[in-house]
């Protein structure tokens, strides 16, 4: 079995999350869901997309635009990558997650409660996406 792990902009929980997985025995998935300005006049649009990695270069790609998302933007815009960042990285190892379900309703609970025993995890909040 497998289960997903995005952080909105961030990776902030994701050695918790892996450790209870492997635990537990359940493959990790580790991913964000990061906000991608795409132009659109003169104001640009934000997208929030969903991406996984694939695999040790996805990791260093996602941490890289994670980066990018807080350091390189203007300090009066929230975090953003560009969607041209995110065409130069996204097919070494990221790949974007649409919609589905990572995980069964069981393996959720067990990793949460594993990820709370860890540690204070007051944000963390376990839930299963359906297609």
């Amino acid at each position: 079995p497998a289960i997903a792990i995005t952080d909105r902009n961030g990776l902030y929980g994701t050695q918790a999350f892996a450790a209870a997985c492997r635990d537990l025995g359940i493959q990790p998935l580790i991913g964000t869901t990061l906000a991608v300005a795409r132009a659109a006049g003169d104001t640009p649009v934000i997208d929030w997309l969903t991406l996984l990695c694939q695999n040790h270069v996805g990791w260093v790609n996602l941490c890289q635009l994670v980066s990018m998302a807080h350091i390189g933007r203007p300090l009066e815009c929230d975090p953003h990558v560009q969607l041209s960042a995110l065409e130069r990285h996204a097919d070494a190892g990221v790949r974007h997650q649409q919609r589905g379900a990572v995980g069964s309703e069981a393996e959720v609970g067990r990793v949460s409660e594993r990820c709370h025993a860890a540690g204070p995890h007051d944000q963390l909040q376990a839930r299963r996406v359906e297609r």
